[in-house]
């Protein structure tokens, strides 16, 4: 056995750096924190063979503290265990520069707003090459070269450049939807691109499209006890085969968190399809004391003082905007895009001609994060009240100029009235209904218009206590294999409250004696598809998402042929639902053809 010994700083360092710095990614996202707690307006990033650069207008750093930024644990940000209650900034444990300059070739030119000279500093390998006295700009740039050339069992597993770059745009794509008031410069292999520092809606046109931008809600939410939620949700005909599009960001930083994912995910659970994900870009401002950012080392994980209030507070409030907002797909959009995720615009940055880019207005960089050492909510209060300033003075001032380039209108008319004076034309095929409005049509599925409604009833049914049922003249009997008799007898009171009433008669044998009313066959189907779906569920709480089955057994079928009576009774039943717009499997009930969109295949226009 070897003798146990202490490494040397090196072995330390280049260890340390191992939980920081993984990859090229890592150092652009260290770097541009830094920028952003500088209270930077402008940064710029520039990646090239073996060269990162990332440059900003901050504050700079004094020439006395430029090599203690190099020691680990070297930060202005805090200074007792307290103030790790109150943290704003992005960075604060000072392990990102004595971590980069550790496996790295780095040179870093500064200069303080409050100094006359600029200070230039190298390093190589962690130790300090170079320091001297120079002409500088105010701000601070880091170039960052050979990374993990003292570090070869890293450097091995870095991907292909193109696969290493594609997650250094991806890291400063979240920068600017979490920091959508900065100009960022992004050069990669000498093209550059200029985004954000417009506001939210810029930066979400910028990044992903205009069909992106254009079937987004705006949420703007504010609870009692000042947590702030901001940014936008996707309706329903924007999803996603996987979790890419989800961003959320906890007063400011980019974060990853189960709670917030379960609680968007559960308000979309019938509105999309299944195994589609939404897409959303939100940024929660949060007392910094409820929140524990010190539990990750790359500070993407964090924990919540009171997660179920969190997770009611995202939930109630989107679903709220949700509910209220008009979810019909447009027939043209749906046309176009043959594959499902390609209503989504490649990530490419938009050409505006000269006189457009003038219509932008020019938004002034108030950084809302204090240097000084937070002093409790005081510190909190003004970061909300900065922020929210700023952002409704964005939201405001770039909106128009952005819906006449993307030729965007807002939709004003709420869900109550939406339905108001429509014109029933009929139906076609003995499935689809037609109505009329506003030079608009509408094409009704009825089956899964029918759907909906029925999933609805049966919610309200278990939420009410008042099951609805029918009787059996002649009971069927059935029998459980243990594993369904135990899921049954688990839930035993929700399927009363759907109108099944069944009676043990013998171990693992029942009565059905009572069905739900509206169930006129395969009781016994509907029953054990109920048992099969919840199978696998470890909630104590039976899962009403389960219900679709027995709405899709109810429901009208396509070329069912419903009179005339039957279709208005239809579409105003489908009306009067929390959520007329999808069927409980998420499909559309609704699609929308335009007028314009009919003269134009004519060629009137």
């Amino acid at each position: 056995m070897k003798k146990i010994k202490l490494l040397n700083d090196s072995m330390i360092n280049k260890i340390a750096a191992g939980e920081v710095v993984e990859r090229p990614n890592s150092v652009v996202k260290e770097l541009v924190e830094n920028s952003i707690d500088a209270g930077a307006s402008v940064i710029t990033i520039e990646i090239s063979q073996n060269i990162i650069r990332v440059s900003d207008n901050g504050i700079g750093i004094p020439y006395d503290d430029v090599e203690i930024v190099f020691l680990r644990h070297a930060t202005n940000k805090i200074e007792n265990i307290e103030d790790l209650e109150n943290i704003l900034s992005l960075g604060f444990r000072g392990e990102a520069m004595s971590s980069i300059s550790a496996v790295s070739k780095l040179e870093l030119i500064t200069k303080n707003i409050n100094e006359d000279m600029g200070t230039v500093v190298e390093i190589v390998g962690g130790k300090v090459v170079k320091k001297q006295r120079i002409g500088a700009a105010k701000g601070t740039s880091v170039i960052v070269r050979d990374l993990f050339f003292n570090v070869p069992a890293r450097l091995k597993f870095l991907k292909k450049t193109a696969t290493e770059q594609s997650h250094i745009t991806d890291t400063i794509e979240k920068f600017i939807l979490g920091n959508p008031n900065i100009t960022f410069n992004y050069i990669l292999n000498s093209k550059k691109r200029t985004l954000g520092g417009r506001g939210l809606k810029y930066a979400i046109y910028e990044i992903y499209g205009k069909e992106y931008y254009k079937d987004l809600i705006e949420i703007n939410k504010e609870s009692k006890d000042n947590i702030f939620i901001s940014g936008y949700i996707g309706k329903p005909i924007l999803y996603r085969q996987n979790r890419s599009f989800g961003n959320f960001f906890i007063n400011g930083r980019y974060i990853k968190n189960k709670i917030l994912q379960n609680a968007v995910e559960d308000v979309y659970k019938t509105k999309l399809p299944i195994s589609k994900f939404p897409v959303y870009v939100l940024n929660i401002k949060i007392n910094p004391s409820l929140v524990d950012v010190n539990v990750h080392p790359t500070k993407l994980e964090i924990r919540f003082q009171n997660e179920e209030k969190i997770y009611n507070l995202l939930y109630n409030n989107l679903r709220e905007s949700l509910d209220n907002d008009i979810l019909i797909p447009d027939l043209s959009l749906v046309s176009k895009n043959k594959k499902e995720d390609n209503i989504f615009l490649a990530k490419t940055n938009p050409v505006y001609k000269a006189a457009e880019i003038k219509n932008f207005p020019k938004v002034s960089f108030k950084n809302p994060i204090s240097f000084d050492k937070f002093k409790d909510d005081e510190i909190y209060n003004n970061y909300i009240q900065d922020s929210k300033k700023v952002e409704v003075k964005t939201e405001e001032t770039s909106s128009l100029s952005l819906n006449e380039i993307i030729n965007i209108s807002e939709n004003q008319t709420s869900k109550e009235s939406f339905f108001e004076d429509y014109k029933l034309i009929g139906s076609f095929f003995d499935t689809y209904l037609i109505i009329e409005k506003n030079s608009e049509l509408f094409f009704i599925d009825q089956h899964a218009a029918h759907e909906r409604i029925w999933y609805d009833k049966l919610i309200e049914q278990i939420e009410n206590n008042q099951p609805i049922y029918q009787i059996l003249l002649t009971p069927i009997k059935i029998n459980f294999s243990s594993t369904e008799e135990d899921i049954f007898i688990r839930y035993k009171d929700d399927f009363f409250k759907l109108g099944f009433k069944i009676e043990n008669i013998a171990e693992g044998s029942f009565f059905i004696r009572e069905v739900p009313f509206f169930i006129t066959i395969n009781y016994k189907d509907v029953l054990f598809e109920i048992l099969e779906k919840i199978k696998n569920n470890t909630k104590e709480k039976f899962d009403t998402n389960k219900l679709a089955g027995i709405a899709c057994k109810a429901a009208v079928k396509g070329k069912d042929k419903l009179d005339i009576l039957e279709q208005r009774k239809l579409i105003d039943e489908l009306i009067k639902t929390k959520n007329p717009f999808t069927c409980p499997h998420g499909r559309p009930t609704i699609v929308k053809f335009t007028k314009y969109e009919i003269e134009k295949m004519f060629k009137r226009v």
